[in-house]
């Protein structure tokens, strides 16, 4: 330990995101590495985690300016896409504090210097004459530079990653193709260039599903044709376990079919069932787990529950008047279901989800127009005629499906 004391602390910016400025007391402890931040003395004692770790490589202390802090005696630490601030009414104590950090960042460059010094030795050619190499000492930040890529404080652990960057240098200008000992240079290019580049490269999804390379799953992104033929059933596996799951799970939670579940336990299941595992569903207890897996279901299907073919049809629907001939037979497929979402409304004032919400939530799922002409106009008003025909139909849900 270094050095130890309490001093007053402010997080302005985190990964890279700016914070609102909120000044709190922590104590703080330097190592020749790390400064660590606790609540008090006593935390620093017992066997809890820090609240926080600043890494001191290629760290930057200086004095705050005025109009980053109006606060006496102020300084800052910087690192990458981490700034924190520190303070305290006594200058010399915050002298000293400033003093002390700086000797440890130089002391990590010093040694990381002497490292790097010590791993390219030995491709530094024989011409290479005293006074360049002399520079090369002095000056070895012109060559080769540390960069920390990231430091995510989670718990009071951090995990830092630093990337060793090539830049022209001495070495390979002198250096030539066939000498040994050439220091290859690459160019860095920025992620989204690399990711751009491999998009443009990447086969279209069609291109992979000729080849064999990409295939269909067994339930989700497939057809209900496909999935009611291999299962021998008239209503997909899938939903009927997922409605009987949740009607004895909790119809009445706050937000039914509304609020979403954990994700990463939806795809979970995604892929149980689709190796025709279905033991997860009964077992799983959160019901929003189980809309969203079932809506998910829906939402993935190459084909919507009301065919592409009937699209016209179902929004001609929000014209007709009470007396209205429908345009055609609904079947056991499109009604079952609906069926759930019309209980779900006998208990609104439990789950506060009644016909309209049901509609908002289903209406773009379970009917969607086969070309997407990306017109944010027309979607927004084509998501309020999918949402009228879903709240038309569960409305005179008795009638249609008696």
């Amino acid at each position: 330990i270094v050095l130890h004391d309490t001093l007053s602390q402010a997080r302005v910016l985190i990964s890279g995101k700016n914070k609102r400025k909120h000044w709190s007391s922590s104590y703080l402890v330097l190592t020749e590495h790390y400064l660590y931040f606790f609540k008090d003395h006593k935390n620093m004692l017992s066997p809890q985690k820090s609240d926080f770790i600043i890494g001191l490589l290629n760290a930057k202390v200086d004095w705050c300016c005025g109009y980053e802090s109006s606060r006496k005696n102020c300084f800052k630490i910087l690192t990458f896409q981490n700034q924190t601030l520190l303070q305290d009414d006594d200058r010399d104590k915050s002298i000293k504090w400033i003093k002390s950090i700086g000797d440890c960042i130089r002391k990590l460059v010093r040694i990381c210097v002497n490292f790097i010094k010590l791993l390219f030795r030995s491709s530094i050619p024989k011409y290479l004459n005293e006074k360049d190499e002399h520079n090369l000492s002095l000056n070895p930040n012109h060559h080769y530079a540390l960069n920390q890529s990231g430091s995510n404080t989670i718990g009071g652990y951090t995990k830092f990653s630093q990337q060793l960057n090539h830049r022209p240098s001495l070495l390979a200008q002198k250096t030539t193709p066939t000498t040994t000992g050439v220091v290859i240079i690459e160019k860095r290019k920025k992620i989204r260039e690399r990711l751009l580049n491999f998009l443009k490269k990447r086969p279209p999804a069609e291109s992979l599903r000729e080849k064999g390379i990409l295939k269909d799953e067994n339930v989700f992104g497939c057809t209900l044709e496909r999935i009611c033929s291999r299962e021998n059933t008239l209503v997909p596996r899938l939903v009927t376990e997922c409605i009987d799951a949740i009607e004895k799970n909790d119809i009445t939670a706050d937000g039914i079919y509304r609020a979403c579940g954990n994700l990463a336990t939806v795809q979970r299941l995604r892929f149980e069932i689709n190796q025709d595992n279905y033991h997860g569903i009964q077992k799983e207890p959160d019901v929003h787990v189980l809309t969203g897996l079932l809506k998910m279901f829906f939402r993935d299907l190459k084909e919507p529950l009301f065919p592409f073919d009937r699209f016209e049809n179902l929004i001609k629907l929000i014209g007709l008047l009470s007396n209205f001939i429908f345009p055609f037979q609904l079947n056991r497929i499109n009604s079952y279901p609906l069926i759930p979402y019309n209980r779900v409304t006998g208990y609104s004032k439990q789950n506060r989800m009644h016909i309209q919400n049901l509609a908002i939530v289903f209406g773009p799922t379970l009917i969607r127009k086969m070309n997407d002409l990306n017109n944010l106009v027309f979607d927004m008003m084509l998501q309020v005629q999918q949402s009228q025909v879903i709240e038309f139909l569960l409305l005179e849900f008795n009638t249609l499906f008696d």
